[in-house]
């Protein structure tokens, strides 16, 4: 979890106190095997992701498309595994966001994902939350460019990824969902503040694309005048050492409250089946 401000505690003087509570507390290292197991042995590392059995459903428009693409080469490791997706949906379904923010489609994995989750929950405005009832969208921001091999994607594809991922999303009955924004995420979301902002603001952030940490700060300084407080920011691979080295969603985690305009809260959240990581924000301010 993120250090937070030292702040007084207005609770100090009311109940009971551990017997056990130390004088001081220390912060556990990250790199200490008490924090997050140690890293994995590379002969250990999977070559592919596994569809869960119980998912297996061909009469599922969406759950079918997803299967196709983790069976595809080409979206091992960089997709979101499907543990991760589960987990994913299992949040937008709790938050019930009405629009959605996705910075980084790839192949359209996440995507649809998220779109998935919008679709359960539905139109119904008890269920949304929303009482005019209006559908829950996702506009899904990337530059579409080709993908290269790498040491462990053992595929490459070439030209424009839109029409792949459109094909993607409209093959698992979503296209009514997603709205695709082609562009360099930073440089497209103040070009769609005004549309973001006539539907309420964004609930829910997905930054997945550039994993620098200049990137991030600037995709988050871009969201920010449309985030709502208490919406939420999901990021994809907090763990450097395990994804390529990208120190992106590290610096979030570390840093966050020292740039950015609101006030946030954060955890990590260990990934299975190869802890890349994943942060969790909620915008308090």
């Amino acid at each position: 979890m993120a250090r937070p401000e030292a702040q007084h505690d207005p609770f100090d003087a009311f109940g009971p106190v551990s017997p056990d509570r130390p004088s001081s507390k220390t912060w556990v290292a990250r790199h200490s095997p008490t924090f997050f197991p140690g890293p994995i042995k590379k002969e250990d590392h999977p070559q592919s992701w596994d569809w869960p059995k119980w998912l297996d459903r061909d009469d599922v428009a969406w759950l079918a498309m997803l299967k196709k693409l983790y069976a595809m080469p080409i979206t091992f490791p960089a997709a979101m595994s499907p543990e991760a997706g589960l987990l994913l949906f299992s949040l937008i379904r709790n938050i019930r966001p009405r629009t959605v923010v996705e910075v980084g489609s790839f192949l359209g994995v996440s995507t649809i994902w998220i779109a998935a989750a919008l679709e359960e929950i539905g139109d119904d405005p008890n269920a949304s939350g929303d009482p005019e009832g209006r559908e829950g969208a996702l506009v899904a921001i990337d530059d579409f460019a080709p993908v290269k091999e790498t040491q462990w994607r053992k595929a490459s594809l070439d030209g424009d990824r839109q029409p792949i991922v459109r094909g993607h999303v409209d093959e698992a009955g979503l296209a009514h969902r997603v709205h695709l924004e082609k562009g360099i995420s930073w440089e497209v979301l103040p070009k769609i503040r005004e549309q973001l902002r006539s539907t309420g603001g964004v609930q829910l952030a997905l930054l997945d694309g550039d994993h620098g940490a200049e990137g991030l700060r600037k995709d988050l300084i871009e969201l920010e005048p449309v985030l709502v407080t208490g919406g939420y920011v999901v990021v994809h691979d907090t763990i450097p050492e395990r994804c390529g080295g990208h120190v992106g969603g590290r610096h979030l985690l570390e840093h966050i409250n020292s740039f950015a305009a609101g006030l946030y809260e954060s955890v990590e959240i260990y990934l299975s089946p190869v802890n890349y990581g994943l942060g969790l924000f909620r915008r308090m301010g």
